[in-house]
């Protein structure tokens, strides 16, 4: 009796998954509750959509957030009205360079040339490319030249800005990046990488547009 009981009890349970569409759930999964369902499913989603569509999200996060942030350096920070040429500039920057940028960079470039381990050795040159070839002669030509075509429409101004401020970039660089991308390049998954970049990219941005942009501001 306690045996057909037993296998009621599955069977109703089963019965169960398969009206709340959980039928396909592993077993080890029935335990969880409906928010715990509900956010692992979203993750992995989030995950399968970063990988199907890396270019796209990483496009909107990156842009959206870099607008955001230069709109509050201006006004907070710097403490003067909008500039909407450099809003744009940023956008596009964040967008272009920033999320599809460095996705390629980080998740297609370094792991074609140094590889794609995930041992400390590995790490540390991914790091070393980053510090010493990407972000002084890549991210911050790039930023300096978006902004200056589309606020002068000209680039003469863009190697004397970098020479002055290639070195307070780098110190504002060295307070976020190497610990983030040592981790980033570490423990996390390709596909959540632009993620953890979208994220500590607010403190950096925040810091980055103050040095690149509200010197020329001011001047």
């Amino acid at each position: 009796l306690k045996a057909f009981f037993a296998r009621e009890q599955m069977s109703f349970h089963g019965q169960a998954m398969m009206l709340l569409g959980r039928a396909r759930v592993p077993p080890r999964l029935w335990h969880l509750n409906g928010a715990q369902w509900d956010f692992q499913r979203c993750i992995a989603w989030y995950r399968e959509l970063n990988k199907r569509r890396p270019y796209s999200l990483a496009f909107g996060m990156l842009s959206g957030k870099a607008v955001l942030c230069d709109a509050f350096s201006q006004a907070v920070l710097e403490g003067h009205e909008l500039d909407k040429p450099r809003m744009l500039s940023a956008g596009l920057f964040g967008g272009l360079w920033q999320g599809c940028g460095q996705y390629f960079v980080y998740n297609v470039a370094f792991t074609s040339l140094i590889g794609a381990g995930t041992c400390t050795k590995t790490v540390l040159k991914k790091l070393a490319a980053d510090c010493f070839i990407h972000t002084p002669f890549m991210w911050l030509p790039v930023n300096l030249s978006m902004y200056e075509m589309i606020k002068n429409g000209s680039l003469n101004r863009v190697p004397d800005r970098w020479r002055s401020e290639v070195i307070p970039t780098m110190k504002v660089y060295c307070m976020v990046w190497p610990g983030v991308n040592f981790l980033n390049f570490m423990f996390v998954p390709i596909e959540l990488r632009m993620t953890v970049i979208f994220f500590a990219s607010i403190f950096w941005y925040l810091g980055a547009t103050y040095v690149t942009h509200g010197s020329a501001h001011r001047a």
